[in-house]
């Protein structure tokens, strides 16, 4: 492979940076201006000219990542309209209070409204979307697991620990206590029939009303995917 394996000049799709010590404040405008084309290349440590100038091997590190993580900060962030004429024509009429101003403001006052709530996702496709997340406040979705999950959609009523691995389909009775069952107890979503007796052979299991809330969380948001 060449020196140039991505060519001397610059285009649409091809941009050149210096940025021997540290991202040039260019570099994110680049990258919004190719996402709202047709993607393209951005080479650090070239000149504009086409030179090879490198980047200092102790900047390397540094700078990607501060690539990752501005790329992640809605906070920092150089917004691009679609349609700047749209855009401008919005902003006169006073629809607009700034460009970026949404997607900053969501990010700011999200944790306010939606305290525990996974942070918002923007996504910068066709057609921009925004997902935010919103949980009652004072309460946290708990972190479920699939194999706990898996219970919960299976466990109807009162069932024994060998009902509920039969409708699982599991054979293996260690990888069901500790993957499932004990994990279903600990989050509050399962309990025991008999209380402190879990070697009783009349032990049953049944979703708390934590479970139940879970459960009929998941699906919904199955209904709301499937439409």
């Amino acid at each position: 492979m060449g020196l140039y394996p991505f060519g001397r000049h610059e285009g649409l799709a091809l941009e050149f940076k210096e940025a021997r010590e540290s991202l040039p404040k260019t570099f994110f405008e680049t990258i919004c201006a190719f996402l709202n084309m047709d993607g393209g290349l951005i080479v650090l440590g070239v000149a504009d000219d086409g030179t090879v100038m490198g980047v200092a091997p102790d900047a390397v590190n540094r700078m990607t990542a501060e690539i990752a993580s501005l790329s992640n900060n809605p906070m920092h962030f150089t917004p691009f309209p679609k349609n700047p004429t749209i855009c401008r024509f919005m902003s006169q009429m006073g629809r607009y209070e700034e460009l970026g101003s949404g997607v900053r403001n969501v990010t700011k006052y999200h944790p306010f409204y939606a305290p525990g709530a996974p942070a918002p996702i923007f996504l910068d496709e066709d057609m921009f979307t925004t997902i935010v997340p919103l949980v009652p406040a004072g309460e946290v979705t708990p972190e479920v697991t699939p194999e706990v999950m898996k219970m919960l959609a299976v466990l109807q009523g009162e069932m024994t620990r060998k009902e509920i691995q039969e409708r699982l389909g599991l054979s293996d009775e260690k990888h069901f206590r500790v993957h499932y069952q004990q994990q279903s107890i600990k989050q509050g979503l399962v309990e025991m029939t008999i209380s402190g007796q879990p070697k009783s052979r009349l032990q049953k299991y049944r979703l708390t009303d934590k479970g139940q809330s879970v459960l009929a969380s998941s699906q919904k948001c199955v209904k709301k995917e499937s439409l």
